[in-house]
């Protein structure tokens, strides 16, 4: 009870109107209200904005040193319920350095359904941004639910409850090898708790392990030519392929675990603020892969008319055509449609099993590139609203 108490006081007090706080000067920038102060260091400057995510490197200018910013948004997904969702983000630029800026960003949401999740990530460029260091650590609890551990029992939609756990931690090394194309290696951390099952998740998960700790190392490997020219409009291409590998030794499973992933997506623009939005994705996991962390089909950027791990198993594929239109400066209205599938060899794959997506939605663009988005997804026999920041894809 007193969670849920602090954290509607947090709603409140952070949708309170900035005029009720000290301030120095408040601007208009970009059709966003922004409080803005002078801190004591002249090199540095400070903002604190509602619903916008700081997030075009652009904003620190060669005469700065420092630039930070705090979002306060709220968000919904069906697994979650309403949210809030904080971020404070952080530019800088360490002496003598003239590339790119550096990225410090500390996030954390919660919910009244129970869910929370802290995050904490960064990345250095190095080389004159010809190679970069990134990192991220992240603390979630969710509450979840489990359909079944095979399409035929998934399509039931009979829904069990549960609680997972997540520690995640990741460090990555990148380094542009040619034009657009980047290489690099990782190493992984994972530790992935499941609890408080209730007699359905019970029974569809029976006796299986609810407990995964290991860590890797992977490669990854990708070309990107996509950039962004006003907008909502976007042109190029972004292909990323990701192996990763979790040895037996560094696991509390008897044998060794991996996984590969492949994304296309291709943006083109059409007519006068128009844009078709492709992507395609593909993912598949070693067959002793624990069931909590095989593929999931469904949420919030892919299959998003179906609930996040409403199908799974040990292949995933998907593929989604978007076609966005802009019909006011800051206001996109956007349609998709799709399809999906999940399997393994125990479920083998069948065309029958191919799942439809579609759906429509608004965004509405708070600068070049933070955008408020409204989506509401239909699947086959079911249905997924979604409000959050930044695009599907």
């Amino acid at each position: 009870m007193l969670r849920k108490l602090i954290i509607v006081a947090t709603i409140i007090i952070a949708t309170l109107p900035l005029s009720a706080q000290e301030y120095k000067q408040i601007v208009v920038d970009s059709d966003t209200l922004q409080y803005r102060y002078t801190p004591a260091n002249p090199t540095s400057r400070s903002t604190v904005t509602f619903g916008q995510r700081l997030s075009n490197s652009s904003t620190l200018s060669n005469n700065k040193r420092v630039n930070l910013a705090f979002t306060v948004a709220p968000g919904y997904s069906a697994n979650l319920g309403w949210n809030l969702v904080t971020i404070g983000d952080m530019l800088y630029r360490t002496k003598g350095q003239t590339s790119s800026p550096n990225l410090l960003s500390l996030s954390a949401s919660a919910s009244l359904t129970g869910y929370y999740s802290i995050g904490l990530r960064g990345t250095n460029h190095l080389g004159n941004y010809k190679h970069s260091l990134s990192y991220h650590l992240g603390i979630e609890s969710t509450p979840s639910t489990i359909f079944g551990l095979n399409y035929a029992t998934s399509a039931l939609n009979r829904q069990g409850t549960y609680t997972e756990r997540l520690y995640h931690g990741k460090v990555a090394y990148t380094s542009t090898i040619a034009n657009h194309l980047l290489a690099g290696a990782y190493i992984d951390y994972h530790y992935h708790e499941a609890f408080d099952f209730d007699l359905v998740s019970s029974t569809i998960i029976g006796s299986g392990t609810p407990l995964f700790n290991g860590a890797g190392v992977g490669i990854i490997l990708g070309l990107r030519t996509s950039r962004a020219t006003d907008i909502n409009l976007r042109r190029g291409v972004d292909i990323t392929i990701d192996a990763l590998y979790r040895p037996e030794i560094t696991t509390n499973y008897n044998s060794d675990i991996w996984q590969i992933s492949g994304l296309f997506d291709y943006y083109q623009p059409l007519w006068h603020g128009a844009m078709m939005a492709i992507d395609i994705y593909g993912e598949h996991h070693s067959e002793n892969t624990p069931w909590m962390i095989r593929a999931k089909l469904g949420g919030d950027c892919r299959m998003r008319g179906y609930y996040p791990g409403q199908y799974n198993g040990n292949t995933l594929l998907s593929a989604q055509a978007e076609l966005r239109q802009r019909i006011a400066r800051p206001v996109v209205l956007v349609a998709w449609g799709g399809a999906g599938t999940a399997f393994s060899k125990r479920d083998p794959f069948d065309i029958s099993k191919i799942l439809p997506n579609y759906g429509a939605g608004i965004r509405l663009y708070l600068d070049s590139s933070s955008v408020l988005r409204f989506d509401i997804g239909f699947g086959r026999g079911c249905r997924n609203f979604i409000l959050g920041l930044n695009e599907a894809f």
